[in-house]
């Protein structure tokens, strides 16, 4: 076995290490600056499906996660990820489906967030963007999962407890597609880095 033993080789690697080292080092510092923050949500949704003459609705639950980085202070980019939190009774043209059952099993966003300091605690902001939601319907005989995927909108408010932490609340619409429409209120916490 040949061992490289040259010492400007061995120089090389050190210092190739220690530039990796610094470069992360720095990255994270200029994220921490650059306002990086996590928002998590409850989300109080209405899943509204129009077919074959029926108005099909249920009310799910779910958990909503953002991650989000800020440009500058009127506009943020944003990552979503979303939950189900148990399962839903489903109701057609009124009047309750027996043993069927509605569930978020995950959502998927990806947004731009203009927004607007009204002073040092309140904020007014919007979202656009795309979302992709999946989901199972089941009763006694049968077990259906689909997925949808269309533009996605929102806006909301936001108060600053501290300069880290705020309370959120907005209301989204997540899926707007083929006589199927899924819109959240949504209230929070944030947390800036």
């Amino acid at each position: 076995m040949i061992q490289n033993s040259n010492p400007y080789q061995l120089q090389f690697e050190f210092i190739h290490e220690k530039i990796i080292l610094v470069s992360a080092t720095l990255l994270a510092c200029a994220a921490a600056q650059a306002q990086t923050y996590v928002e998590l949500a409850y989300t109080a949704t209405t899943v509204e499906i129009d077919r074959r003459g029926f108005n099909i609705e249920t009310k799910p639950s779910a958990l909503r996660g953002i991650v989000g980085y800020e440009f500058n202070p009127n506009l943020a980019v944003e990552g979503m990820v979303a939950f189900g939190v148990g399962t839903s009774s489903i109701t057609a043209n009124g009047q309750s489906v027996a043993n069927a059952n509605f569930k978020i099993n995950n959502a998927l966003g990806l947004y731009l967030k203009p927004k607007i300091k009204l002073n040092n605690e309140i904020e007014i902001f919007g979202r656009v963007g795309f979302a992709s939601t999946k989901s199972t319907v089941s009763d006694t005989a049968d077990t259906s999962t689909g997925s949808w995927s269309s533009f996605s909108y929102g806006a909301g408010v936001s108060y600053a407890i501290t300069p880290k932490i705020s309370l959120n609340a907005d209301y989204m619409q997540y899926l707007n597609k083929d006589k199927e429409t899924v819109n959240g209120f949504n209230f929070g916490v944030g947390y800036k880095f």
